[in-house]
């Protein structure tokens, strides 16, 4: 018994590895993808009803990155 104990143990310790490095790369992944919108609204590349939108999905980004 004790040895499944390890095996289940092993096996959560190896899922949580998992999710913390896919974090890491979904955060940097909305890093980019905030700097990309960034650029877009400094250089008037978003529509004027979509702004609003843009400026939430940053306050959002900014949220998740930190």
């Amino acid at each position: 018994m004790a040895g499944k104990g390890i095996a289940v143990a092993d096996i959560r310790r190896q899922a949580l590895a998992s999710a913390e490095t896919r974090t890491l790369q979904c955060r940097a992944l909305v890093r980019e993808l905030a700097g990309l919108v960034r650029d877009m609204l400094d250089h008037g590349l978003v529509p004027l009803a979509r702004v609003p939108a843009a400026r939430t999905l940053l306050d959002r980004a900014d949220l998740f990155t930190k």
